[in-house]
């Protein structure tokens, strides 16, 4: 089991524009391995701007900034992820794919749902939001 962890808070202006470019709610998502509860501290991975690019970082998913998904898949998809830390923050494929509908990535650059749906085995990784991932993980036929 794995828990996705959407980021909701919107106190800064590129969550902001994220939220808005991707019409919802969340601006950045972390995977943990297993199961994980708000208001606690996690080992969380991820891509982010902030931080430079692919990185393991404890959290605390404070409840009001964060939303938690688990989902019953192997906690080894994680290695995809951990295989890649240091690699750069993918700011082109952002700009390029999520902004605008250009669908242009770097192939060693990540951005946090782009490094998370790869790691998930989605296609079209590099076309997902941190919207988009909520709603397919969480989409209930």
């Amino acid at each position: 089991m794995i828990t996705l962890a959407f980021y909701k808070d919107d106190s800064r202006w590129l969550d902001k524009i994220i939220q808005l470019a991707t019409g919802g709610p969340y601006s950045h998502v972390e995977m943990i391995a297993g199961p994980a509860e708000v208001d606690e501290c996690h080992l969380c991975l991820s891509s982010s701007w902030r931080d430079g690019g692919v990185r393991s970082k404890y959290i605390r998913l404070r409840s009001e900034a964060w939303d938690v998904v688990q989902l019953p898949v192997p906690a080894e998809c994680t290695s995809f992820i951990e295989t890649r830390l240091g690699l750069k923050y993918d700011v082109a494929g952002v700009l390029l794919s999520r902004v605008c509908p250009l669908d242009i990535f770097g192939p060693n650059r990540w951005f946090c749902s782009e490094i998370i749906a790869a790691a998930l085995g989605m296609s079209r990784y590099h076309a997902i939001s941190p919207n988009g991932l909520y709603d397919i993980v969480t989409y209930d036929p």
